[in-house]
């Protein structure tokens, strides 16, 4: 008995986290969405860029979203609207929406600075990524969901340790967004009085603390990781 308990538990433990994910309404499935991101920081080059881009883009399809592909979006919105619909722009995004066709908006600014570590000579640095997300209905421009990935890891090749970032922290960053989404989307996406609020003059999301910021150093570091 007590060997059959202990194999139930072990089942239980290794259940993956994927099958008590939240169950979205079908009213809000296979929804055509626009991720528009932008950079921060000099050192997000056009190749870290379009990996951060590609990696929310295949996240959102695993969700059941509709990417709208990136050379549409970079071919129907110029660089000065993209910049205000980043600050805050509701107006334009709900001019923007039909244009795209787009039910949903993935906002997104991307900061990224890096820091060599005193007494290494071998070119390994910290990495810190902050991306503040905000998910807006395209048609309403309500602020449906927010989230946002701060975190650091250490390296040598710059694009290479973003990756790794991602890797392990985007998905548990979109998971809270996507909970947010389902909880309230319906709603969110209600048709109603259109939004007519002017650009924001300090940007469309909260202010994010930084990464590098985020609070002071452990006294003992026990890998790379932590520094």
């Amino acid at each position: 008995m007590r060997k059959s308990f202990i194999v139930l538990v072990i089942l239980f433990l290794n259940v993956p986290l994927c099958s008590w994910a939240v169950t979205c309404p079908d009213e809000l499935l296979n929804k055509k969405i626009a991720v528009i991101l932008g950079a921060k920081s000099p050192l997000v080059s056009d190749e870290i860029f379009q990996q951060i881009v590609a990696s929310i883009e295949n996240n959102l399809i695993e969700y059941g979203f509709n990417p709208i592909d990136q050379s549409k979006l970079k071919e129907l919105i110029p660089e000065e609207q993209k910049k205000l619909l980043l600050a805050g722009d509701t107006v334009g995004a709900i001019r923007l929406s039909d244009k795209l066709g787009a039910d949903l908006f993935l906002l997104g600014n991307i900061s990224l600075r890096r820091k060599k570590i005193p007494g290494y000579s071998t070119g390994i640095h910290s990495v810190f990524l902050t991306i503040s997300f905000k998910l807006m209905g395209a048609h309403n421009a309500k602020i449906i969901a927010t989230g946002i990935l701060s975190k650091k890891s250490a390296g040598v090749d710059t694009l290479e340790t973003v990756l790794k970032i991602l890797d392990r922290s985007l998905k548990p960053t979109l998971d809270k967004i996507y909970k947010q989404y389902c909880r309230k989307g319906i709603n969110m996406l209600a048709p109603g009085s259109k939004v007519s609020a002017q650009p924001s003059q300090s940007g469309g999301a909260a202010q994010m603390p930084s990464a590098g910021n985020a609070g002071s150093q452990p006294a003992a570091k026990s890998s790379l990781e932590d520094l």
